[in-house]
């Protein structure tokens, strides 16, 4: 990495070029073994590619005005991602993929005795997965994220400074399993019926849906190759910020922030977008992302109390998170789950949340210079208001109940869409006891 910084009477620009160099090597393993496989020893796998990068960032710096109080910033970043292990899997013939070695047709548990038995399954396959089909793309880039950012900062008056800042990120090259032994033309288009947001069949919200079969002759044909994924995400956001500096015994500190993050969630797993020959993974694949939080406003401050007493709050209103609507379907090479509707669609709800803090320290009899022996109480309260609002865990998948009496009996034992399946936790009031020696 070199680096360098140019100083002049107002503006400051700092220029850097980051390089670097990846190789990998999956070294000589031995898997298998037990009743299913068995044990093999695979040969060292050199990598198909190599990643050598150059990187660079370049920031400046303004001096509005003469005397330093108001300052205007720009910025652009780029950043490579270091060589995972993962990358390699795709080759690695002691990796069993997600769709497993083989998909067989299991009868049940039938003497259940807990073990796959003869005659528990079709011993001939739905489809097989051969490790030796899969491949990299020699010519797989590194993937990467372009940055760039404006700021402008003022003081407002002693004390008390303002800085509003815009960011952009761009996310291009993301690696994926992509499936290459089933063309685009390999699937069949088949509609189903689509319970709807309510999970109950034969209702007004009722619709259909198109999903794809692997047509006959694709079937276990399966071979993944390491890639590049044509896919690709953005995040913007806005930050505005209002800060308070310690004066006068009190601080505060007050931020409100804007953002988007859309695009296609690149993921070699349904129901996210997988590659560009399987339909079912494009399915409502554009949208707003798992992490997408459109609007966040944060308020703390501190106040230092006579009689050595500390207070403090803080406040926060956070917009849900979005939770997706997605159905499982019996397709022909086997139950795949898909997105019903546009991500972003839904949302866990809106967090607000309101906590105190408060410390009160005292000496300890024989303390003195440089013994520094002193005691403190502390009092927290988190979630004073006691919000009781839904978060991260909710029921995604929409279920097929043939009635609203089959729906109310298995509410409390099935996962079904919209279901809210965690809150933030309760009201907590903490006393602790410190001790400095």
């Amino acid at each position: 990495f070199v680096q360098d910084r140019l100083n002049y009477s107002k503006v400051t620009l700092n220029l850097g070029l980051r390089w670097s160099y990846y190789d990998g090597v999956i070294p000589e393993q031995t898997g298998g073994g037990g009743r299913w496989f068995p044990q093999v020893t695979y040969p060292e796998i050199k990598t198909p590619y190599k990643w050598g990068t150059l990187a660079p960032r370049a920031g400046l710096g303004w001096k509005v005005t003469e005397e330093g109080r108001n300052v205007a910033k720009a910025a652009y970043s780029r950043y490579f991602e270091s060589m995972y292990t993962t990358e390699f899997d795709t080759i690695n013939p002691n990796v069993i993929q997600t769709t497993g070695v083989a998909t067989y047709t299991w009868f049940g548990d039938t003497n259940s005795n807990g073990i796959v038995d003869p005659g528990e399954y079709n011993p001939n396959p739905i489809s097989v997965f051969t490790p030796s089909s899969n491949s990299i793309d020699p010519n797989l880039k590194d993937p990467k994220n372009d940055e760039i950012m404006f700021a402008y900062q003022r003081e407002v008056m002693a004390n008390v400074s303002f800085s509003s800042q815009w960011v952009q990120r761009w996310f291009s090259d993301r690696t994926v399993d992509s499936n290459v032994g089933i063309p685009a033309s390999g699937y069949a288009p088949r509609t189903f019926v689509d319970p709807g947001r309510d999970n109950i069949l034969n209702t007004a919200d009722d619709g259909t849906i198109t999903a794809y079969d692997v047509i006959e002759k694709y079937r276990g044909k399966d071979a993944f190759m390491r890639i590049n994924s044509p896919s690709e995400y953005q995040y913007k956001g806005l930050e505005l910020t209002l800060s308070k500096r310690m004066s006068n015994r009190w601080q505060l500190l007050g931020s409100y922030v804007w953002s988007q993050l859309q695009g296609d969630f690149t993921s070699n797993g349904s129901p996210f977008f997988g590659g560009p020959n399987n339909p079912n993974t494009l399915i409502n694949a554009n949208g707003r992302l798992t992490n997408d939080q459109p609007q966040a406003f944060k308020l703390l401050g501190s106040y230092q109390a006579p009689f050595r007493i500390n207070l403090g709050g803080n406040y926060q209103v956070l917009t849900g998170l979005p939770r997706d609507r997605r159905i499982s379907l019996p397709l022909a090479q086997g139950n795949t789950t898909i997105l019903v509707e546009p991500r972003g669609t839904f949302r866990a709800e809106t967090l607000p949340l309101l906590s105190f803090r408060a410390d009160k320290s005292f000496a300890l009899p024989g303390a003195g210079p440089g013994r520094g022996r002193r005691a403190s109480v502390v009092a927290e309260v988190h979630n004073v208001t006691n919000s009781s609002a839904g978060q991260n865990s909710y029921g995604l998948l929409t279920q097929s109940f043939a009635n609203q009496a089959a729906f109310d009996a298995a509410r409390l034992t099935t996962a079904y869409f919209g279901r809210v399946q965690e809150i933030v936790a309760p009201r907590i009031f903490k006393l602790g006891f410190r001790l400095e020696f």
